[in-house]
């Protein structure tokens, strides 16, 4: 969880590198996050990042509130929007 004064862009970023680079030192193959849904910033960063959308889990943890499954495979050189 990362609190609402922290959502921005470069913090997100520096997030979703630092995971990728421990995945990648320990030979992991694919990295999954769980975001809700209504998490729109959140949402569009991780996407720009290569990481695909794989479905909606219905209230898997509270009432009211869904999650989308996001996933990128370590070794597919995913196509980072930042790297266009």
């Amino acid at each position: 969880l990362v609190a609402e004064e922290y959502i921005n862009i470069p913090n997100i970023l520096w997030i979703l590198n630092e995971i990728e680079e421990l995945a990648k030192k320990n030979n992991r193959r694919k990295i999954t996050l769980f975001i809700p849904v209504t998490d729109f910033a959140i949402t569009n960063i991780i996407s720009g990042k290569g990481y695909l959308s794989e479905g909606v889990l219905r209230e898997p943890y509270k009432k009211g509130v869904d999650i989308t499954v996001f996933s990128k495979f370590l070794d597919s050189g995913g196509s980072d929007i930042n790297e266009l």
